[in-house]
């Protein structure tokens, strides 16, 4: 279900969605999306799936998407797991696809033989 509001420029997508960033190669799935057209904007409402070039996996609630600036970041808890199955949880998160930095918030983090860091 989708709804256009065009004197905002706003798409709000209701169910099982999957929106895709073909240049940035990312790939994220939710419930709910808003798409800003005006400000290059989603955002997802409660648990959320991103894929990011097969390398990183993340799963977090409310997650904002500034397409145009290419940053992913979210204020509630977060799991990211890399291709190498290493994982990370952190309090709150800040993505950069550009430059590939991960910033965040009482992080944790074990690598794939379970050892804490």
């Amino acid at each position: 279900k989708y709804t256009f509001f065009r004197n905002k420029n706003l798409l709000i997508i209701e169910k099982n969605i999957t929106a895709l960033d073909l240049i940035n190669n990312t790939k994220l799935k939710s419930q709910l999306i808003h798409y800003d057209a005006n400000k290059l904007e989603i955002i997802s409402y409660g648990k959320t799936f991103i894929d990011i070039e097969e390398k990183y996996k993340i799963i977090s609630e409310d997650i904002y998407y500034l397409t145009k600036e290419e940053i992913i970041h979210s204020e509630k808890s977060t799991t990211l797991i890399d291709n190498l199955k290493n994982k990370t949880e952190l309090a709150m998160f800040n993505y950069s696809l550009k430059d590939e930095i991960l910033k965040g918030k009482e992080i944790k983090h074990w690598d794939n033989k379970n050892n804490y860091y």
